[in-house]
């Protein structure tokens, strides 16, 4: 696993204790990972025996959307440049290639996207890895790419944007949330399960991977409050707006909604929904003690 200490690729080697999963970690060390800069480092120079390993799951890279925009230089050398070098490498050891690929590769008209929809990325991040797409397929190389959604977990800190909402509304700070932004976001074990399942079955090719909740950014703002307020009384004010009136450093496209019935068609549907996981944080924070409390202090 490249790039192995970010959410995903620790919750890949968790899942993947059995097996000989070896990842790899940049500044954040990891427990028996190799130490690799991707931008300074050609990945021979890690990999004594390459031929060890039948799978790579390429998830290093910079993701964060504006970081990528405010030094396109540099995110190009790592998101681009370095990435392509790997992968070529990979093709020439035979290692068959797990690509995660994201669905701001879209321009937001016309959602729900199938894997047949015209690509047309509007910002810096979409555009890195809509060409890192194209130079996997122009390779010849043995791949499945992974298109997901905005990926959400369990826990509050588990740095997902799912758990930056709960800090805020915990914080009382005023929210400006938007409510034309539409997605489907997907949980972190569906993830993990289907990229252990695709490389179980030998999967092939492009696939999509949202969860089976489609809603804007307000409605689950919402949902996410209406749980807390079970357990306190929030202070927060939220102010919804439209996703233009943020001031993201590009214009970020509006539904990015991804079809998953070719996923489903493999039997590999994500099932998990963020309802149970705004009711799993909040519960995990406040336990049923703060329920009991927030029931005791309502009028009756």
């Amino acid at each position: 696993m490249l790039g192995a200490s970010g959410l995903i690729g620790g919750a890949l080697l968790d899942r993947l204790t059995s097996a000989r999963a070896i990842g790899t970690y940049n500044r954040t060390p990891i427990s028996g990972g190799l130490r690799f800069d991707a931008r300074r480092q050609k990945l021979a120079q890690v990999i004594d025996d390459p031929g060890e390993y039948s799978h790579a799951a390429l998830l290093l890279g910079q993701t964060g959307m504006d970081a990528c925009a405010s030094d396109i230089q540099a995110s190009d050398a790592l998101n681009l440049a370095a990435l392509k070098d790997i992968i070529d490498q990979l093709n020439a050891w035979h290692i068959r290639l797990i690509f995660l690929s994201t669905d701001m590769v879209f321009d937001g008209k016309g959602a729900p996207f199938t894997e047949n929809a015209r690509a047309a990325p509007i910002i810096t991040y979409g555009r890195q890895k809509r060409e890192v797409e194209r130079h996997i397929e122009r390779s010849g190389a043995d791949y499945i790419i992974l298109r997901l959604g905005r990926v959400f977990a369990d826990q509050a800190n588990a740095g997902t944007f799912l758990g930056e909402m709960f800090r805020d509304l915990l914080n009382g700070e005023k929210i400006r949330c938007a409510r034309d932004q539409v997605f489907n976001p997907v949980h972190l074990m569906d993830v993990v399960e289907v990229i252990v399942e695709g490389m179980r079955r030998g999967l092939g090719g492009l696939y999509h991977l949202g969860g089976p909740d489609r809603v804007n950014r307000l409605e689950l703002l919402e949902m996410l409050a209406g749980e807390m307020g079970r357990h306190r009384q929030l202070g927060c004010e939220i102010e919804p707006c439209r996703l233009a009136d943020l001031p993201f450093l590009e214009t970020r496209p509006t539904d990015t909604t991804l079809d998953t019935t070719k996923l489903e068609g493999e039997g590999l549907g994500p099932r998990r929904r963020l309802a149970d996981s705004c009711r799993a944080i909040v519960s995990r924070h406040f336990g049923d003690d703060g329920l009991q409390a927030a029931r005791g202090n309502q009028a009756p």
